[in-house]
């Protein structure tokens, strides 16, 4: 419960008012739950975050002989989402359906190491 209130808070940038009442709990209880969560998270940093390394000069992959000094790559795509009804303005798309951006970036052994939806 304490790391659902989290990313509430912190992948969907909810406010404390709005995740007080979504889980009801005190506006000090989710201010609380929020501050053990993020700290256990920053101690956590060296294991969960990992730094791409760049591609080595060596590297003999053919895929990737174009991509010398390279980080990864990145790729963007609308992926449809079901929304409450009164949401649904909010995540139309140009084309009529009902979906978000989402931004990814690889490093060259095609682990995800960066996320964004719009």
């Amino acid at each position: 419960r304490k790391v659902a209130l989290f990313l509430s808070v912190f992948a969907h940038h909810q406010k404390n008012r709005i995740v007080k009442h979504a889980f009801s709990r005190s506006r000090q209880s989710v201010s609380k739950h929020f501050h053990l969560v993020l700290d256990a998270v920053l101690r956590l940093h060296l294991i969960l975050v990992v730094t791409p390394k760049e591609i080595d000069e060596s590297y003999t992959d053919v895929n990737w002989k174009w991509f010398r000094g390279c980080l990864g790559a990145l790729d963007g795509t609308y992926v449809q989402v079901l929304v409450p009804l009164s949401e649904k303005p909010r995540y139309r798309s140009r084309k009529g359906n009902v979906s978000v951006n989402v931004l990814g970036i690889c490093d060259q052994n095609m682990n995800y190491i960066f996320v964004l939806t719009r």
